[in-house]
């Protein structure tokens, strides 16, 4: 039985997704974490083979966690399963040595191949989301699309696709934190979307979950 433990700090998810695994066919969760500082006291309670981790975490973030979990046991499988689009966050848990990466906008049975991959002793990256990044965000948007947007709000698309923070990008234009998040907010105003998130997959071309 393949043992599985979940860090997120949001407890409905954790239950569901603890639901979700113990129907599968030989495997278990044997422990739930909010933070960092909980997951380190129960982890080492129970046999752990994979770890599936958010990288938004309260105090640590999960690539700080992973950092942890490596020096704790690293025979431990990590598995990042987040909100985050953007290229960077890829590249940093690659980087990291996370044995996998999965969006939270995927159909469960994403996960469920995740984590069979990685029992197989092999990565799981979604390439084909990182070759489509790699092609240079905002080219991949109809230039009349494009044309909707202000050179500000286009500024600011590109700097959230980039995985930039918005302090960052006040400091690289110029601009107060303020000023630049009303520039976000009429751009999703603008698209009808609600979140950094969909904004990136529009970017992408896929749709919103809300469409």
């Amino acid at each position: 039985m393949n043992k599985v433990f979940i860090c997120d700090d949001h407890a409905f998810l954790r239950r569901g997704l603890s639901d979700f695994i113990s129907q599968m066919s030989g495997w278990e969760v044997v422990g739930e974490a909010g933070d960092h500082n909980e997951l380190l006291q129960r982890l080492g309670t129970k046999k752990t083979d994979v770890l599936i981790l958010d990288i938004t975490l309260p105090e640590k973030n999960g690539f700080e966690v992973l950092k942890t979990v490596r020096k704790f046991d690293p025979s431990i499988k990590v598995i990042f399963f987040t909100m985050h689009l953007e290229l960077p966050y890829y590249e940093k848990a690659i980087e990291l040595g996370a044995d996998a990466y999965v969006t939270k906008d995927r159909a469960p049975e994403f996960l469920e191949e995740a984590l069979n991959t990685v029992m197989d002793g092999k990565k799981f990256f979604n390439l084909e989301k990182l070759e489509m990044f790699e092609k240079g965000g905002l080219s991949q948007v109809p230039k009349e699309e494009l044309e909707k947007l202000s050179k500000r709000e286009q500024e600011v698309l590109q700097a959230i696709v980039d995985g930039k923070s918005l302090t960052a990008l006040s400091k690289e234009l110029g601009l107060s934190v303020k000023t630049v998040s009303s520039h976000r907010l009429r751009l999703l105003e603008k698209l009808g979307l609600a979140s950094n998130a969909e904004l990136v997959r529009w970017t992408m071309g896929v749709p919103s979950l809300q469409s």
